[in-house]
Parts: C-alpha cells; structure tokens; sequence
C-alpha cells in the first residue's frame, strides 16, 4: 500500500474506532440512565413507603399516647378510689387449668393490706395463701368451700358471699365479708374474679350486743311473769280476804241492826214498864 492509503485506513480506523466506542458509551450511558431512573422510582417508591409508615407510626404513637393516659387515669381514678373506699378490693385471673394453689398470684389492694394491719407486698405478697392463712380454723373449710363452688359453677348461680374472721397482723381475730364476681367464657369457664372485703365487725358486735341484751330480757321478762303470777295470787288471796271481810262487816252490821232493834224493844218494853208502874203506884 501507499503511503496516504495507509494514512487513510488509519484515519478510518480511528474514526471507526471512535464510533463504536461512542456506541458502547452511550449504551453505557443508557443502561446507567435507566438503572438509575429505576432506582428513582424504587426509592421514590421506598420514600412514600417510609412516608406511610412514618404516617402510620406517628398515628400508632399517637393512639399510645392517648391511651397510655387514658390507662394512666384510670389508674388514678383506680387508686383515689381505693384509697378513699373503705372496702379492700383483690383480683385473681383463673388459670386455664383451674388448679388453684397457694402459689396461685393474686392481686390484694393497699386497702385491703392495711385493714388487716399490713403494710406492703413485703409483709403480704400477692399470692393466695396470704389471705387463706390467716381465715379462722372455724371459718376455713366452709369458705374456701364456697370459693370453689362458686367458681365451678359454669351457670353462675352460686353466689360468693361470705361472711368469716380473719386474723389481724397484732393476732387479733376480726369479722368480714367477702363478695365476688366472677367473669366468665361462653361456656361458663372462669376467666377473671374480683371482689371486695367488708369490715363487719362493729356490725357483729351490734348483734352480740343485741343477742345479749335479748337474753336479759328475755331473762328479766321471766322474772316479771313471776311476780306478776306471785302478784297475782297475792292478789287473789286479797280479794278472797276482802270478801271475808266483806262479808264480816255485812254480818257484823245486820248484827249491829238487830243489836240496836233488841234495844229498841228493850227500851219500848222498859218504858211501858215503868208506865204501868206509875200507874199502879198511882192506884195505891
């Protein structure tokens, strides 16, 4: 070849090659262009996903919000109420299994704690035996009795209304009673029991008092019944006495009248004796 063929073919080359790597660039560019329109849209699609959630999340927080306070009042309603009631409230949820145990939580109200002289969880801890250790060795038996059938009872009927004593923390005994309520399935299961314990004893100790002061006069009514019946026998020996009297002075009165008539007779009978005396002294 020639000189300036040789020049020219080069030329064409490079110009040839210039093109193609032109193509191949703008393909690159290309591709790179629509890969980085797709990765627009995707974290367009990802923003306004984040955006939702973000919406959504601030929505959930919101409503936790709102009900972190409403729970947060009603747990100050809760607590001024058991502050200020004078009944101690408890709480028990049943455990699928119904196997109640001592161990079995409970919940016990501060109210509840101080009406039997305690304090705390520390010296009364939130589990069953708490309060079934301390029910009077009389009342025990027949109170978890009535605890139970009233839990088993899956129509409800059986009421938890008890009355019984439980031992103070100083180791006195005091009167209560308890009530329940008991939330329950469809099916009458057990689910959740809360109730309340009522201080009686000011009321046990009316009807002591009550029963006692019955028992005098019931005691002092028989007593009366025996003087009146004694009085009544005096009465009928005065009245059986006042008859005889009675009589006696009839008797002793129609005896005065006839006493008095005799004299009378006596005088009439005197007085004609000394008339016909005279007379006859006259005479002679």
């Amino acid at each position: 070849f020639r000189t300036f063929e040789i020049e020219f073919l080069e030329k064409l080359g490079e110009s040839v090659a210039s093109t193609l790597s032109n193509i191949k660039v703008t393909q690159q560019t290309k591709l790179l262009l629509e890969e980085s329109q797709q990765q627009s849209e995707s974290l367009k699609a990802q923003e306004e996903e984040l955006r939702q959630n973000m919406e959504e999340l601030s929505a959930t927080q919101e409503e936790l919000v709102r009900k972190q306070q409403e729970s947060s009042n009603i747990l100050e309603k809760f607590n001024l109420i058991t502050q200020t009631t004078k009944e101690g409230l408890w709480d028990m949820v049943v455990p699928a299994n119904m196997d109640i145990n001592d161990h079995t939580p409970f919940f016990w109200t501060d109210r509840f704690k101080q009406m039997l002289g305690y304090t705390n969880e520390t010296d009364f801890p939130n589990v069953l035996h708490s309060w079934s250790d301390l029910l009077h060795p009389h009342d025990k038996e027949n109170t978890l009795n009535a605890f139970a059938e009233h839990l088993n009872d899956t129509t409800g009927n059986t009421p938890y209304d008890v009355e019984y004593q439980l031992k103070l923390k100083n180791g006195e005994y005091r009167w209560f009673r308890a009530i329940g309520n008991t939330l329950r399935n469809p099916q009458g299961k057990p689910i959740r029991i809360a109730g309340s314990l009522i201080d009686i004893q000011a009321l046990k100790d009316m009807q002591s008092l009550q029963n006692e002061l019955e028992l005098k006069i019931e005691e002092r009514t028989k007593e009366v019944n025996k003087l009146l019946y004694a009085s009544k026998e005096k009465n009928e020996q005065l009245t059986a006495q006042e008859e005889e009297l009675r009589q006696n002075i009839e008797e002793m009165q129609a005896t005065q009248e006839a006493l008095a008539l005799k004299n009378k007779e006596i005088a009439k009978n005197a007085a004609e004796s000394a008339s016909v005396i005279r007379g006859i002294d006259e005479v002679m």
